[in-house]
């Protein structure tokens, strides 16, 4: 994305940030480390990164843009907690569509900014722009291609720890 679409695409996002509820903390830079939270224990693998609730949710969106790839949402559902049925309502089509021979072509979700909005013991909610990059996907295979734009929209994510890791429990949409 070039420095201008992404500074156009901040600055659409603002007025939705605004009437979202943005409270009165200091604002967080960009170019600062992704989380300044610190792990309460060691990772259940060595070498393995525990990932705060904001790096949950980017995570979680970049194993599902692999996965309209590849069609494996594996890495996704290990990011879920059991039981989120608004993460499986988002991987069921991409199960689907590569089951029926079809296949995305999209570059997928963007997280245009995440914050965390409140932590309490082992639940977090993280909010966040998200832009659905313009694509087409095949439905199934010998379908024609359904084309789509870019469309941009405000997530509220809630999160539980289980195992010393964050997973998605809930996503949902404000915009």
């Amino acid at each position: 994305m070039s420095r201008t679409r992404a500074t156009l695409t901040a600055l659409t996002l603002i007025p939705v940030l605004l009437v979202a509820g943005c409270s009165d903390d200091d604002p967080k830079p960009k170019f600062g480390p992704p989380s300044s939270e610190v792990p309460t224990t060691a990772s259940p693998s060595a070498g393995a990164k525990v990932l705060g609730p904001v790096e949950t949710v980017r995570a979680w969106i970049d194993a599902r843009n692999i996965a309209l790839g590849t069609g494996d949402v594996s890495s996704v559902e290990a990011l879920s907690a059991v039981g989120c049925t608004t993460c499986e309502d988002s991987l069921e089509p991409i199960r689907q569509v590569h089951a029926d021979g079809g296949s995305f072509d999209t570059a997928g979700w963007e997280v245009v900014s995440a914050r965390l909005k409140s932590r309490s013991g082992g639940k977090a909610r993280v909010t966040a722009a998200i832009n659905y990059a313009p694509g087409t996907t095949i439905p199934k295979e010998g379908a024609s291609p359904v084309s789509y734009g870019l469309e941009r929209h405000m997530v509220v994510v809630d999160l539980t720890r289980i195992e010393d890791q964050w997973r998605i429990r809930f996503f949902g949409y404000l915009s």
